[in-house]
């Protein structure tokens, strides 16, 4: 009977560790939440795929789902695209930049670039333009910054291909202005699905498949260069007039001028002036995936960021929108910004 006994305990004591593990889970462990549910690497690229589709055909919840079950090791760009998610299902679209704002740029910036998308497969665009300009030799010696974040809201950032019928691509801004009020920035750069790059003013618009060389050659245009391939008669007829440019001069027919650029420019081909240049190279301004910027426009481009602002702002863009609305408090607003940017300030 003894014996009965003792072994009854022994059995009893030998499971207690796991009737207590079983049954008497710590808080800690109950707190626990269960390992995701990953699909398999293989399957990780078309869930991805499934989820941007589904993000743009504005399902933007079954995204977010289909998102999940995805592991970040397999797709390094769900590390990227979860926090805007994030941001946006949550309602708080700028939440991260109340937290962000200080010490956004260093105090050299002179120029402060802004990356603002709708599109959800921008965000690794602006990415990587950021991150190559930071590492960008030619440009390194420019007082050039690119904020950390991009501003991302679908609802808000809405641009389309053949802008008010201009042949280029364009952005409905005023919807925008009212969240950027509270954002350090001097230009805008606008991601968007398709359309042709350009420059008004302070803000620069990119489609998807525009390039880094892109991007560089239309950041030029916020410093007054101007393009070495053939303009347009209608641009060609105000440019060529003899606007001042850092890569050109021009010269009207019959005219006497004294020109240190001896090199025929292609740019008013369409115009009876002749522009010249200083290279007898072809530049990052004729074609842009040449790269190529001549040592006298690198200086020329650093003179005139840190010298007083010469060129518009996208503070301005937003002042001018805000007058052809009839919205005068708004357009003072802006205004005081590019007066501010004006100044230095």
């Amino acid at each position: 009977m003894i014996a009965s006994v003792k072994g009854g305990l022994a059995l009893f004591l030998a499971l207690l560790p796991l009737y207590c593990l079983v049954f008497h889970s710590s808080p800690l462990q109950k707190e626990m939440s269960p390992e995701p549910l990953y699909v398999s690497k293989n399957a990780s690229k078309a869930a991805l795929d499934n989820a941007l589709a589904l993000w743009g055909n504005q399902a933007y919840l079954a995204a977010y789902q289909t998102l999940k079950t995805i592991n970040p090791v397999d797709q390094p760009l769900v590390s990227l695209y979860q926090p805007y998610i994030d941001d946006y299902l949550a309602k708080g679209q700028n939440s991260k930049w109340e937290r962000d704002q200080q010490g956004a740029y260093p105090s050299s910036c002179k120029q402060k670039l802004l990356f603002v998308t709708g599109e959800l497969q921008s965000l690794p665009q602006a990415n990587q333009f950021k991150q190559r300009l930071l590492e960008d030799k030619r440009l390194r010696n420019l007082p050039i910054c690119a904020h950390r974040l991009t501003f991302f809201d679908p609802d808000t950032v809405l641009c389309q291909r053949d802008w008010l019928g201009r042949g280029r691509l364009g952005c409905d801004l005023l919807p925008l202005a009212k969240h950027l009020k509270d954002i350090d920035f001097t230009h805008l750069v606008m991601l968007a699905d398709g359309g042709k790059a350009n420059v008004h003013n302070g803000i620069m618009f990119l489609d998807k498949q525009d390039t880094y060389d892109v991007f560089v050659h239309e950041l030029a245009h916020f410093s007054g260069f101007i393009d070495e391939y053939p303009l347009s008669a209608a641009l060609a007829e105000r440019v060529c007039a003899g606007v001042d440019a850092p890569n050109l001069v021009f010269k009207q027919v019959g005219a006497k001028s004294t020109l240190t650029a001896k090199v025929l420019a292609r740019t008013c081909d369409n115009h009876t002036a002749q522009a010249y240049k200083a290279s007898n190279k072809l530049t990052f301004m004729e074609y842009h995936d040449t790269a190529y910027i001549p040592p006298q426009y690198l200086r020329a481009w650093s003179a005139l960021l840190t010298a007083a602002p010469q060129h518009p702002s996208a503070h301005l863009n937003f002042a001018q929108l805000y007058e052809e609305a009839g919205n005068h408090a708004d357009s003072q607003y802006w205004r005081a910004q590019y007066q501010q940017y004006l100044k230095g300030i």
